[in-house]
């Protein structure tokens, strides 16, 4: 039967073209916006702990409360991950519109961030900031700690992360308001064995412990992203599941009834081929077979297609939101099975529930009742003319 529903594809490519167009685009967007709402369902990632392998945090034992502030050089190995709001201007112009982060430089290592001219920041009134600068600029900063005009040494480019400030660990633990304290413990990738063991005793110390204002968390590099105190979207993800939710719910419903619809409509120009295979004795379960046939080869083809198609439209997504600053650094599509069977599945159950021919076909009982009515008038014409 699929090498029959072969042949009648090939004559009528112009009546499915409009359904095969309907399910590509119907898979490509459930397939793209399935990414993008596993992607903001999974762990944040990384983040700006990109090169991490193990980030501590405290977490408070209210959660209404805001993370305590972690003791700076508890393990020695570990870098001490200090973050807290700036402005920044140079030239009487403020640098960006969105909030800045400032960090020390020995955080730069984590993103990681790369010098790309000038050197890094070693005086009191050194700073290093990213390519929107150049070397030698004189900036005027604001910070908890204080408010000076620093020169750059040197400008960096991330491969992950926001745009930055970055300045001597001393000095960036003085302008941060809390000297001494830390944001963040953060264990390397490349660390040696005793320094994740001495962090791992440290997390396990503060957890038997009987405190009750908050203990150390250990995170792991999926969630080092929650531990990141210069860019707090990076945990708030609420506003990313509904923005996802609402494109995959309009998606859906438009590949439902315009793949639904355009099946119809295909199957009921073939009231005429189908009163024809049914006048030559087919029977209803073979044309609804040859039909089915027909919309499976459709639906997969359009499927394949459409599941290849999906992820280049969820990445070009997700690029376009990160130029408006909507989703964190380092937030991509998910990689979950789930959103390909659904786009798939449902690309190949909606057409064949659509499949069915019509009951009517007035065009197979036209010639008879009319070749009935003139048998039915010949006995009267011959009794009037006796």
């Amino acid at each position: 039967m699929l090498r029959i529903s072969l042949q009648t594809l090939r004559a009528r490519r112009g009546t499915l073209a409009g359904a095969f167009i309907a399910i590509w685009l119907a898979v490509t967007l459930a397939y793209g916006t399935g990414l993008l709402m596993d992607g903001a369902l999974s762990p944040p990632g990384p983040g700006r702990f990109a090169a991490a392998q193990t980030v501590v945090r405290a977490k408070p034992a209210d959660p209404t409360l805001p993370a305590p502030l972690l003791a700076a050089r508890l393990v020695e190995g570990a870098v001490d991950d200090v973050a807290f709001p700036v402005g920044a201007w140079a030239d009487g112009r403020r640098l960006g519109t969105e909030p800045l982060h400032a960090h020390g430089w020995s955080s730069a290592a984590l993103a990681p961030y790369r010098l790309t001219a000038g050197r890094a920041p070693s005086g009191p009134r050194e700073v290093v900031a990213d390519d929107r600068l150049r070397a030698g600029t004189r900036v005027r900063v604001a910070a908890p700690g204080g408010e000076a005009t620093y020169r750059v040494t040197g400008t960096v480019r991330a491969a992950a992360g926001a745009p930055t400030l970055f300045f001597s660990d001393a000095v960036a633990s003085r302008l941060s308001g809390h000297p001494g304290k830390a944001d963040a413990l953060v264990v390397p990738s490349g660390a040696p064995k005793r320094v994740r063991h001495d962090v791992a005793a440290l997390v396990a110390t503060s957890t038997s412990r009987a405190a009750t204002s908050s203990h150390l968390e250990a995170l792991d590099r999926a969630h080092a992203a929650d531990a990141d105190a210069g860019d707090p979207r990076a945990a708030d993800r609420a506003t990313l599941v509904a923005i996802f939710a609402t494109m995959g719910g309009i998606a859906g419903a438009v590949a439902l009834f315009v793949v639904a619809g355009t099946f119809t409509l295909a199957i009921t120009q073939r009231r005429r081929e189908v009163a024809v295979l049914r006048a030559l004795g087919a029977a209803p379960h073979q044309v609804r077979r040859l039909i089915a046939g027909e919309a499976l080869i459709v639906s997969v083809v359009a499927g394949v297609l459409g599941i290849l198609a999906g992820r280049p439209l969820a990445d070009a997504i997700v690029s376009s939101l990160a130029e408006h600053g909507t989703v964190p650094a380092g937030f991509g599509p998910g990689s979950s099975w789930i959103p390909l069977v659904a786009a798939f599945g449902g690309a190949s159950s909606s057409p064949r529930s659509r499949s069915s021919p019509p009951r009517a076909a007035p065009v197979a009982h036209g010639p008879r009742r009319h070749c009935a009515r003139r048998r039915s008038s010949v006995p009267a014409r011959a009794s009037s003319s006796s």
